[in-house]
C-alpha cells in the first residue's frame, strides 16, 4: 500500500475561536479587575483576537508561527518586568492574586498581556493546528483555578458562558485533509450543522454575557449594604447596613463560599458585626431602640478597659501590701503575665464589592481607623461600631484591641464579687493609687449598664423550662464565668448537632433544646443567649464572622482568608473581670458535615464512573457501534457515505493490518471480497465513496442499504475472530 502524505487541518471558524476568547477574558477580567469589567473586558477580548488572527495568517508556517509567539512572549515578559520594576518586584503577582483589592493601570496592562497570550496560543493550536477539543478546555482552567484561589467561586452565569464559549470552539475546529490523495470534497450538510452549532451556541452565548450579574450579593453585603444616615450622638437605627432583625433558622442553609474580606493581625479573633437584644420566636431577634445610639468619643473609655492589666495591677498592690480588705483572695491568683497586658492590632481589607457603614471588629476594639475616612466612627451600648457614611467600595480600616485571653482565675474572682464588693475593691484601688479615677469610673459603668441590661431582657422568652434547665446548668457555681463557661460546654454533653441541611419543625429555643437538638449558629446563639440570662449573666445575640487559623485559610501572603460560609452567630456574656466574652456553644456540636456528605457523594460518583469507564473501555466498539446507528439517521446523504466508508476501511485495515489513512477504496475492496468473500455488500459502498469522491459530490446512493451493507460486513469481520 502506497503512503499517503502528512494530513493537513483546515476548516476552523475563526468566529468561534472568537467567542471562546471573550469567555475567557470575561472571566479573567471579572476576577482581575472587577471594577473595571467591562473596559478590560474588551481590551483583552480585541487583543487575544487580535493574537489569535496572527498565528491564523501564519498557520501554514509553523516556523513563523513558532517565532511569532516566541517574540511576543519575550515582549510580553518585558512589559511585565517593566511594570514590576515600577511597582515592585511581586506587585503583579499580588494584583493578581488578590483579584480585584485594587485596580492599578499598568498592572491591569501587564496581566491582560500576559493572559491574552498565554490563553489565546491553546486556543488557536488546538482548534487550528492540532484540532483536540478536549485539549481545547485547557485555557478555561486557567480561570477557574484562579476563581477557586481567591474568590472561591464564580457566579453561576459566567460559568454557563465559559461552558457556553467552549462549546462553541469545539464545534469550529478544523478537519483533516489530504491533499495529496482522495479529493476532499467539502460536506456542506456537514457544514450547515455545524454552523447551526455555532449560531445556537453563540447566541446563547451573546445572551448569558448580557445578563450576567455581578457577583457582590453576599451575606455581608446583603444585610451591610451602602446607606446614609446623619456629631457626638448618632444612631444605628438610621442605618440600612444593619438588619432590624436576626432571622430564625430556616432549614437548609447552603452557605456561599465566596471571598469577603482578608485579616491581617498576630492575634487572630471573631470579628463581630451587629447584635440583637430581644427574642421573638419564629420573627427572630430585634434590637432594642434604647441601645442603638451611639457616641463619637467612645475610644477613650474603651481603652482603659484593659482586664488583664487590671488584674495584675491589683495583684501587684496587694503583694505590696495594699488593698488590705481584699488580699488575702488577690494574693492566691496565679500572676498574669505582663506580655498579656498589652494590645494588637488588626487591619481588615474588604474584597467582595460592599460599601458599608459598618465596621467590623472583635471584642475589646478601643480604636478604628479606615484608611482615606476622616469623619468620627460610633460606638454604641451593644458594641456595634459604624460611621456617618458608607466609607467606600471595598475598604481598609486598622483597629486596636486588648487581644490576650482573659484571665480565667481574675474572671473568676471579680464576678464571684457582689456589686457592693466590686465598687469597694474599686474605690479601694483608687485611694490607694492602684489605679486612676477614670479608670475605675470606666469599668463602674460597663459593670452597671451590663446589670441594667440584663434586667431589661428578662422577659417571656425564657421560659420556666429553659430556667429550669439553666438553673440545672449552673447548680453549685457562684460567680458568673464558671456560669458562662458551663452553658457553653453544655453543648457538648447532651447530643447536640450541627446541621445545615436540618429543616426545623417550629421556631423556638424550647424545641431547638429540649426536641430537636439539631441546628445552625443561630439556634445554638439563641439558646445559649437565652440560658445566660436565665442564671443571672447579661448577655446578647452577637452576629459576626469566623477567622479560621488553619492553613487552609491562610493566604500566600500571611493573610487570614474570610469567606461567606463563614458567617456566624454567638453569645456575649459580660463577665466581671473579662469584659463581653464569646460564648458559642456551636464549636461543642457534633458536626453533621455537608462536607462528609459531600465526599460520600463524590464517593459514589466516582465509583459509578469509575465503572462506566471499565465498562466503556471494554465494550467500546460495541458502544461505539451503537452511538453510530443512532447518529446515522441524522447525517446528511454525502456524509452517510463518506462515515460508512470509512468505517468500512477501518474494518479492512483491522483485517489486513494496514494503515486506515494510506489504504485506497480499491485496497478496501479487495481485501473484504477475499478475506469476507461480501463482494457485493462492500463494492456498493466503495462505488458510492467513489463517486462521492471522484464525482465533483454527486452521488446516487441508498444509503439505508449501504448502512445494511456495512453492518453485514461488521459482522462477518466479528464471526471470523
Amino acid at each position: 500500500m502506497k503512503k499517503r502524505s502528512k494530513p493537513v487541518f483546515n476548516g476552523a471558524e475563526n468566529l468561534a475561536a472568537f467567542v471562546y476568547l471573550c469567555a475567557i477574558s470575561t472571566v479573567m477580567m471579572y476576577l482581575l479587575c472587577r471594577d473595571y469589567v467591562v473596559i478590560c473586558t474588551i481590551i483583552m477580548t480585541v487583543l487575544s483576537c487580535g493574537i489569535y488572527m496572527l498565528f491564523y495568517s501564519l498557520r501554514s508556517k509553523k516556523i513563523m508561527s513558532f517565532l511569532a509567539f516566541m517574540g511576543l512572549f519575550a515582549g510580553v515578559v518585558l512589559l511585565c518586568s517593566s511594570v514590576s520594576a515600577v511597582k515592585g518586584q511581586i506587585a503583579l503577582i499580588e494584583f493578581i492574586y488578590r483579584t480585584s483589592d485594587y485596580f492599578d493601570v499598568l498592572l491591569a496592562a501587564g496581566t491582560i498581556g500576559l493572559f491574552s497570550l498565554l490563553l489565546t496560543y491553546p486556543v488557536f493550536y488546538f482548534s487550528v493546528r492540532l484540532p483536540r477539543r478536549g485539549f481545547l478546555l485547557l485555557p478555561a482552567l486557567a480561570p477557574l483555578i484562579l476563581s477557586s484561589r481567591t474568590i472561591g467561586t464564580l457566579p453561576a452565569g459566567l460559568i454557563a458562558f465559559l461552558a457556553a464559549g467552549y462549546f462553541v470552539a469545539a464545534m469550529g475546529v478544523s478537519h483533516e485533509e489530504h491533499p495529496d490523495e482522495n479529493r476532499y470534497v467539502e460536506d456542506s450538510g456537514a457544514r450547515r450543522q455545524r454552523l447551526a452549532a455555532f449560531g445556537i451556541f453563540g447566541a446563547a452565548a451573546a445572551v448569558l454575557l448580557l445578563l450576567i450579574p455581578r457577583s457582590d450579593r453576599t451575606p455581608y453585603s446583603e444585610y451591610l449594604d451602602a446607606a446614609r444616615f446623619s456629631a457626638r450622638l448618632y444612631g444605628r437605627q438610621s442605618l440600612s447596613n444593619f438588619t432590624q432583625s436576626a432571622a430564625p433558622n430556616m432549614g437548609n442553609n447552603q452557605p456561599a463560599d465566596n471571598m469577603l474580606f482578608y485579616v491581617m493581625t498576630d492575634t487572630p479573633r471573631n470579628v463581630i458585626t451587629q447584635s440583637f437584644d430581644k427574642f421573638r420566636g419564629k420573627d427572630g431577634w430585634t434590637y432594642s431602640q434604647k441601645y442603638t445610639m451611639g457616641t463619637s468619643d467612645w475610644e477613650s473609655e474603651q481603652r482603659l478597659l484593659n482586664y488583664n492589666k487590671l488584674g495584675a495591677d491589683l495583684k501587684k498592690a496587694a503583694k505590696n501590701g495594699a488593698l488590705a480588705d481584699f488580699a488575702d483572695e488577690l494574693l492566691q491568683l496565679p500572676d498574669i503575665p505582663s506580655n498579656r497586658a498589652g494590645s494588637t492590632y488588626m487591619t481588615i481589607q474588604v474584597v467582595d464589592g460592599s460599601n458599608t457603614a459598618v465596621v467590623m471588629h472583635p471584642s475589646g476594639t478601643f480604636d478604628a481607623a479606615i484608611q482615606g475616612y476622616t469623619q468620627p466612627t460610633y460606638r454604641n451600648g451593644v458594641d456595634e461600631i459604624y460611621t456617618r457614611e458608607p466609607f467606600g467600595v471595598n475598604p481598609t480600616y486598622y483597629l486596636q484591641f486588648y487581644g490576650s485571653e482573659t484571665n480565667p482565675d481574675f474572671a473568676r474572682y471579680l464576678s464571684g464579687l457582689s456589686s457592693d464588693e466590686y465598687y469597694a475593691l474599686l474605690d479601694a484601688a483608687v485611694d490607694e493609687g492602684v489605679i486612676e479615677r477614670e479608670t475605675a469610673r470606666a469599668f463602674e459603668n460597663v459593670y452597671a449598664d451590663a446589670e441594667v441590661y440584663l434586667d431589661e431582657m428578662l422577659d417571656d422568652a425564657i421560659t420556666p423550662r429553659i430556667q429550669a434547665l439553666a438553673d440545672q446548668i449552673t447548680a453549685g457555681l457562684d460567680n458568673d464565668y464558671d456560669k458562662a463557661k458551663a452553658i457553653e460546654k453544655w453543648f457538648d454533653t447532651d447530643g447536640f448537632y450541627y446541621d445545615l441541611n436540618f429543616v426545623p419543625q417550629e421556631h423556638t429555643a424550647e424545641y431547638f433544646l429540649f426536641k430537636s437538638k439539631r441546628g445552625i449558629c443561630t439556634d445554638f446563639a439563641t439558646a445559649s443567649t437565652l440560658l445566660l440570662r436565665a442564671a443571672g449573666v447579661p448577655a446578647r445575640y452577637t452576629e459576626g464572622f469566623l477567622v479560621k487559623t488553619d492553613s487552609a485559610s491562610i493566604d500566600l501572603y500571611g493573610r487570614y482568608t474570610v469567606k461567606a460560609d463563614q458567617a456566624h452567630a454567638f453569645a456575649t456574656a459580660y463577665v466581671p473581670g473579662g469584659g463581653w466574652l464569646e460564648i458559642d456553644g456551636t464549636k461543642y456540636a457534633t458536626v453533621v458535615s455537608a462536607g462528609k456528605q459531600m465526599q460520600r457523594v463524590i464517593f459514589l460518583v466516582a465509583a459509578v464512573l469509575a465503572v462506566v469507564v471499565i465498562l466503556v473501555v471494554i465494550f467500546r466498539k460495541k458502544l461505539s457501534e451503537m452511538w453510530f446507528g443512532l447518529c446515522y439517521r441524522f447525517m446528511s446523504g454525502s456524509r452517510k457515505i463518506r462515515t460508512v466508508y470509512l468505517r468500512t476501511r477501518r474494518v479492512a485495515c483491522e483485517i489486513s493490518g494496514g494503515d486506515p489513512k494510506s489504504t485506497t477504496t480499491g485496497e478496501v475492496r479487495q481485501v473484504i471480497s477475499r478475506v469476507l468473500s461480501m463482494n457485493k455488500e462492500v463494492s456498493d459502498i466503495t462505488d458510492a465513496a467513489d463517486a462521492l469522491f471522484y464525482g465533483g459530490g454527486t452521488y446516487n446512493a441508498d444509503v439505508k442499504r449501504l448502512f445494511r451493507n456495512y453492518r453485514s460486513i461488521r459482522k462477518a469481520a466479528e464471526a471470523r475472530k
